[in-house]
């Protein structure tokens, strides 16, 4: 049975930014902050890239609890059959909200985390 073709509009790009900010802030300040935390204090160990991997599991682990504050209507969209003009709204939303850019300019803190504890976790930054 073919599933019910989904209408982007106003009201669910305005749902979509609003649950985006709250992802924003959650990969930001929880996943930022603490990543970068953990990963100044993987540099004061006597083994800072096996406490790196360590601390990449633990949030790793963060990441998938977090889940549930990525936006209902993105999960709702990936697995929606979108046609014609709402396939490419879709796509345009992608890239705009997740794309390469956006990921750069709009969770910062989250790719410094990111990239500093995987720097440590493998072997690149030492004491």
């Amino acid at each position: 049975m073919k599933r019910k073709q989904e209408i982007i509009d106003d009201k669910v790009l305005s749902e979509i930014e609003s649950d985006y900010l709250k992802w924003q802030e959650y990969l930001n300040i929880g996943f930022g902050i603490v990543g970068f935390s953990l990963a100044i204090s993987c540099l004061g160990t006597k083994d800072p890239q096996f406490w790196a991997i360590v601390s990449l599991a633990f949030m790793v682990i963060f990441l998938i609890y977090g889940k549930k504050n990525f936006p209902e209507r993105i999960k709702l969209l990936r697995k929606a059959e979108l046609e014609g003009i709402e396939e490419l709204k879709y796509l345009g939303l992608e890239k705009k909200y997740f794309g390469f850019k956006a990921l750069v300019t709009k969770f910062p803190l989250y790719m410094i985390a990111a990239v500093f504890l995987s720097m440590i976790s493998l072997g690149f930054i030492k004491q």
